[in-house]
């Protein structure tokens, strides 16, 4: 799914310098992140790369009071800013035509709320949190009942009423606790996300979504080194329910490529399937400050799925491992300031399909029942991406700055089925070049940015054996389309600030996105007010 959905667009800047921190975006975008995220999207195809140790520290739940804290020695110092409580509240608007994804739809509409902050105390440690609400609707949706479908794919749930607009509410809560304690950090976090979900046109076709995600952390501070280590166990369940009255609808299993069991499919009146997610992972972060500053960040994490119908079979489950890993380089030098990173992150799923089989239990009694017999393990897909990014930030008076930004990504997705055999996948190589500018006088402050990409996709295969159909089409060929698509890209924003005191400012932004390929146009904008005490 988009992920502009789930998280705040958040394109603010505060202040200005050869560093070129920015304040107010790393104030909002640290609570930016949702339960189901799997890489921290925050210092993930980002241009703000003067942020991302930041990002790479605040993920680091034991380091939260550290970054609170007063710096002891010049090491670090970049770490230690002050944070500011924030309101926020912004408005998203994105709008496909010619083909799209079939369960992010043609158009998509949310606005949300935020509050978030810190307390800080220098002998009992730091307490933070965030609250968030988030509305809106997404229309033209078809082939899945499921939220964040990327976890549960292929193994979707959907009927054969075609495309329809669903309406959904976002409710996340945040918080945490970190503490020095002998000459080690130390953090607790906890995350609740809650997703109620229906269709616009028909309630009864209904998803209630509860996901908890725990952060235990402990880290090390020494000379100019920091090592830190988060562990991260989660839970999520989906409870999907659909009742029609309609005597044409059925409700249909997908296991891939557009594929469903017939057999397994249920009546025409209703519908049931729990969805639940097990899920454990850990982060790791080596810092070191000096004259060349770096940083190392990996991760790992391994989700669990599995589905249980109505009628008690559990049909279908999966086990997916995420990777990822980061490098950071900044270099301050007489006149500029030069940053780097890479980014990779890979992916492997596995699927199983359990057989069911109908057996007596009493043949007197004439009492059947279904028992699982086997399992296939039929459905697999992989995936690699990296990306290179550099930027350069460079005074131009003493209260402006210009910085231009250069980046190259390459990725490949891989998607098969063993019997029938299929195989799709897809290659593609991106660059783009971006400039900024940033102003500040007195109380305002301002910052405009401009951002243009290209993608080239190559070597791609789509070897389908199914019989094609609509289904099919939505299912798979579309999604092979655009993965693999060549495209232009081009995205603009401005941000305005007015400080009130030391504390308190007020700000609002706007930022505009166009997407153009071959077989779509997208359009997208993003707006924003705010308030920083």
């Amino acid at each position: 799914m988009n992920k502009t959905i789930i998280s705040l667009p958040l394109f603010l800047a505060l202040s200005i310098g050869a560093r070129g921190q920015s304040g107010l975006e790393y104030d909002l975008k640290k609570y930016a992140t949702s339960s189901q995220t799997v890489v921290d999207e925050r210092r993930w195809h980002n241009n703000d790369l003067e942020n991302s140790r930041l990002y790479v520290a605040r993920s680091m739940v034991s380091l939260v009071d550290y970054m609170m804290g007063r710096a002891d020695s010049s090491a670090f110092d970049g770490l230690h800013r002050p944070e500011h409580n924030v309101l926020a509240a912004s408005f998203d608007n994105v709008n496909a035509t010619g083909r799209f994804i079939h369960y992010d739809g043609k158009r998509q509409t949310f606005g949300r709320l935020l509050a978030g902050g810190e307390l800080h105390t220098e002998r009992s440690g730091t307490l933070f949190g965030m609250a968030a609400y988030q509305r809106g609707e997404m229309t033209r949706t078809s082939l899945n009942y499921a939220t964040h479908p990327e976890d549960y794919a292929p193994y979707f749930v959907a009927d054969t009423l075609g495309q329809s607009a669903v309406n959904r509410e976002i409710y996340t809560v945040y918080g945490g606790y970190s503490l020095a304690l002998g000459g080690w950090q130390w953090g607790l976090e906890a995350r609740y996300e809650g997703i109620a979900q229906a269709r616009r046109q028909n309630p009864r076709h209904s998803n209630y979504t509860h996901s908890v995600g725990v952060g235990l952390g402990m880290s090390r501070v020494w000379q100019r080194n920091i090592v830190a280590l988060t562990l991260r166990p989660e839970w999520s369940r989906q409870s999907i329910a659909a009742k029609s009255l309609l005597d044409g609808v059925r409700f249909m299993d997908f296991y891939g490529f557009g594929l469903w069991n017939r057999r397994e499919s249920q009546g025409a009146v209703s519908y049931g399937r729990q969805q639940t997610l097990h899920g454990i992972g850990a982060d790791m972060a080596w810092m070191h400050d000096g004259l060349w500053a770096w940083t190392l960040a990996a991760g790992w994490k391994y989700r669990s799925m599995n589905s249980e119908e109505a009628n008690f079979k559990e049909l279908f489950g999966s086990h997916t491992h995420h990777f990822h890993q980061q490098l950071i380089v900044e270099r301050r030098f007489d006149k500029c300031f030069w940053l780097f990173q890479f980014s990779a992150k890979e992916y492997a799923r596995s699927g199983s399909e359990h057989v069911y089989e109908q057996q007596v239990q009493h043949a007197d009694e004439g009492l059947f029942d279904y028992v699982k017999v086997g399992t296939n393990q039929l459905y697999h897909s992989s995936g690699v991406s990296m990306d290179l990014r550099s930027k350069v930030i460079s005074p131009v008076r003493l209260q402006s700055s210009v910085a231009m930004m250069a980046a190259v990504g390459w990725k490949r997705d891989e998607e098969r089925y063993d019997s029938p055999q299929m195989k799709v996948a897809n290659q593609t190589l991106t660059m783009s070049l971006g400039v900024e500018y940033k102003w500040q006088r007195g109380h305002f402050a301002w910052e405009t940015g401009l951002n243009a990409g290209m993608q080239s996709g190559w070597d791609n295969s789509y070897n389908v054996t199914a019989t094609t159909d609509a289904v099919q089409e939505a299912m798979a060929y579309t999604p092979y389309l655009l993965r693999g698509e060549s495209r232009q890209t081009l995205e603009g924003r401005l941000v305005g600030l007015r400080k009130l005191s030391d504390k308190l400012a007020v700000g609002g932004f706007v930022k505009g996105g166009y997407l153009n390929s071959d077989y779509r146009e997208m359009v997208n904008i993003r707006t924003g007010l705010f308030l920083r005490f």
